[in-house]
């Protein structure tokens, strides 16, 4: 049985956090040399808001992955490589027969840092090799990202998100992980810090308020500033733009409230439908 983790809050520091990551976000020397430097990726960008639906009722997943794409060149060195692995949780779902992925509304993708040789055969076959122990597992640095596809996906998502950091950084040996939870053509965000030793024996997951980080379409380069942020600092404790609160916020706490008693809601649900499907009676014969 899962031991549910804490939440405590997560916040933008300071009121210029913003501003911050879209500086970080548009850099032209990033990634001058890869295949998609910064120019391009603007035009690509704008290609993508008139020919392809990125704000509407069932907005494409393109936008997102350009930007996992950006990010990779960005990131992407020669002692370290950085793989996009779009749509794992469905991928996964599809090759071990397994029938539908963990959550139907909300797909699982992941970024993942690793030697050069470990990316090359991570992408070569990633069911595979991320689902077998590998003498090399506990040297990459995984950022999780969950696309939501419609709202009730979005509200439920995050114990679904917060058990898969977990259980990564279980299998990676990492004490840290890091989260994105992304809804809306991307301008709805809420941000996941976890930390394996947390308070009393279970995880502590630190997650940014469902309402509080809203960006358009238009603010890409803040979204990049933002999400590099959370890959950069995958394994580690703090992050660039974010950080505990300073005080207590009457609002984002009752929203933690209330998340804590989803989580706890939803993992009971869980095991209740294992046990009724383990412990069904036998048929008469």
């Amino acid at each position: 049985m899962m031991t549910l983790p804490h939440l405590k809050a997560l916040v933008l520091k300071g009121t210029d956090a913003l501003e911050w990551a879209k500086e970080r976000g548009s850099r032209p020397e990033d990634g001058a040399n890869s295949a998609m430097p910064k120019h391009v990726f603007d035009a690509i960008v704008e290609h993508l808001r008139t020919h392809v639906p990125t704000q509407s009722v069932c907005p494409s997943s393109m936008l997102l992955n350009i930007i996992m794409l950006r990010i990779t060149c960005i990131l992407s060195t020669p002692e370290r490589t950085l793989v996009f692995i779009p749509e794992r949780s469905v991928v996964a779902a599809a090759a071990n027969y397994s029938g539908s992925p963990p959550m139907r509304d909300v797909v699982h993708h992941m970024l993942i840092r690793a030697g050069p040789r470990s990316a090359s055969i991570i992408v070569s076959n990633f069911v595979d090799v991320l689902d077998s122990p590998t003498r090399w597992i506990n040297k990459i640095h995984i950022t999780h990202i969950f696309e939501a596809k419609s709202q009730y996906g979005f509200d439920h998502a995050l114990p679904y998100a917060v058990q898969e950091i977990a259980e990564w950084c279980g299998r990676t040996g990492r004490r840290f992980g890091k989260g994105i939870i992304t809804y809306n053509c991307l301008d709805i965000w809420r941000f996941i810090s976890y930390d394996a030793a947390g308070e009393d024996g279970r995880g502590l997951s630190r997650v940014t308020g469902k309402s509080q980080i809203m960006l358009e379409v238009d603010k890409v380069d803040t979204i990049l500033g933002l999400v590099l942020d959370m890959v950069e600092n995958a394994s580690k404790e703090n992050l660039q733009f974010f950080d505990k609160p300073a005080s207590n916020d009457v609002s984002l706490l009752m929203e933690l409230f209330a998340l804590q008693s989803q989580l706890q809601d939803e993992s009971n649900s869980r095991m209740n439908a294992y046990h009724n499907q383990h412990n069904r009676p036998a048929a008469n014969k």
